[in-house]
């Protein structure tokens, strides 16, 4: 090897590390909060599936027991990106939260059950019955539209507060008697309790249509260009789920994060979510609806300005194609 080749080699390999460097440093980091939740595979399918990377982001992935614990790591600053229905964000945002919602990212008719036993026999068996809801989910707005729906009399029944993780022991130890939960909770009460059922789901009848919004935190509303490149990823896992031949790879990545039997996550896949990003102005109603059912409840003194939380413009401008959607 000559000397001028020995240089030449030196400088290209110079100039190779320093351009790995850069490009490193160039990717953005993005924290994101994650539900122990089906609901959440996009994200996960995102990270696992190299799309964040692809638009440029460095990606630490944290998970909760729930998407609404998930939700509060955004407003303590401990997250930037994250999953709920509107009730968590609604609540939160009316306390002062720095939350915004800039799409809807998963899409579910049956994802929230009503788990009974088995002396319930019609809706309003409700009365008189002790009624396990998560406060401020979505769980509790479907509980809520289900028994006006069917004109059960609320003040007949009482409302009683649990976590997720404890709703199928309240359901043995009959602290409740009925449980509106979400997925994977409802499958865990009937292998555990005998007799037990899920008697209602969230969509059944039109009573109320799922969407699992993407919410942003402050950090990101300052950042656009990290705003629309992570739109941009968490759309892209979505079409990939949606892909019937990435069935079996998309259940295995759910099975895996959230570790829940493969069976299960197949199930959750093909028959409980659809997963899309885009954003509708019907939107909106969704969220004032909840909003003056969180004030009925007292939950809330007043509603959040609508215009103020749910900002559209990340979708206008990452997919103008998804931005104007109609339910």
């Amino acid at each position: 090897m000559t000397r001028s080749f020995g240089l030449t080699l030196a400088f290209v390999m110079i100039a190779a590390l320093a351009s790995g460097e850069a490009a490193a440093q160039a990717k953005k980091k993005l924290t994101v909060a994650n539900g122990a939740d089906v609901a959440f595979l996009h994200y996960f399918a995102a990270v696992k599936k190299g799309f964040f990377e692809k638009h440029g982001i460095q990606v630490d992935s944290k998970l909760f027991d729930d998407g609404v614990t998930a939700l509060d790591s955004l407003l303590t600053g401990n997250a930037d990106i994250s999953a709920a229905s509107e009730m968590a964000g609604v609540v939160r945002r009316a306390r002062g939260g720095k939350l915004y919602v800039v799409a809807t990212g998963a899409q579910s008719t049956n994802q929230i059950g009503m788990v009974v036993k088995e002396n319930f026999k019609q809706p309003k068996d409700l009365e008189g019955k002790k009624v396990g809801v998560v406060i401020g989910s979505g769980s509790h707005y479907f509980f809520d539209r289900y028994a006006k729906k069917y004109n059960v009399n609320q003040s007949k029944l009482t409302v009683v507060k649990v976590q997720p993780p404890e709703m199928v022991a309240a359901l043995l130890r009959n602290d409740i008697d009925v449980a509106y939960i979400w997925n994977p909770w409802p499958a865990r009460a009937l292998s555990t309790i005998p007799g037990t059922r899920v008697y209602a789901r969230n969509g059944d009848n039109g009573v109320y249509f799922l969407h699992i919004y993407v919410y942003f935190s402050q950090r990101m509303m300052d950042d656009p260009q990290l705003a629309i490149a992570s739109l941009r990823a968490l759309s892209e896992g979505a079409d990939w789920i949606r892909n019937p031949a990435n069935l079996e790879e998309a259940a295995k990545i759910s099975a895996q994060a959230i570790n829940i039997p493969i069976q299960d996550a197949r199930n959750y896949v093909q028959n409980v979510f659809n997963w899309e990003v885009f954003y509708s102005p019907g939107l909106k109603k969704n969220f004032e609806e909840v909003a003056a059912f969180a004030k009925e409840i007292n939950v809330i003194k007043e509603a959040p300005k609508m215009d103020e939380m749910i900002r559209p413009e990340f979708m206008q401008k990452a997919y103008p194609e998804k931005a104007n959607r109609q339910l």
